[in-house]
């Protein structure tokens, strides 16, 4: 994935938890409703860095609102082929492994590090 433009003050404006997002919207594009296959040529396009946030946001986007979502995203996660695996590899890549809002800080932390990575600045 090639890195999202944006400006420096809206980079330096965003909430940890709308950066992450921000980062990995056009791969979330690309793979919205889209079949395993898709997804998983997607995903396998992305940096190291980039895959990690991007299974972290399915995991967290689609399971942080209720229990129930929870088990049911780890469910679906669990009988993807590759999925889950990827899920544990980005959290030992920002190296934590709870699934909370300080996830979201380490994240942010990172790309605010290596914004190259994900941001061409304008």
């Amino acid at each position: 994935m090639q890195p999202v433009p944006m400006e420096l003050t809206t980079f330096n404006s965003l909430s940890d938890e709308r950066l992450g997002y921000a980062c990995m919207e056009p791969t979330f594009m690309k793979i919205r409703a889209k079949s395993p296959a898709v997804k998983n040529e997607a995903i396998a396009q992305l940096s190291r860095g980039q895959r990690a946030l991007c299974m972290f946001r399915i995991l967290y986007d689609h399971s942080s609102k209720s229990a129930e979502e929870y088990y049911g995203w780890l469910s679906y996660l669990l009988d993807q082929p590759g999925y889950w695996s990827s899920v544990l590899e980005g959290l030992q890549f920002f190296e934590d492994a709870p699934l909370t809002a300080h996830s979201l800080r380490i994240i942010a932390g990172y790309i605010h590090a290596n914004p190259d990575e994900f941001i061409v600045f304008r």
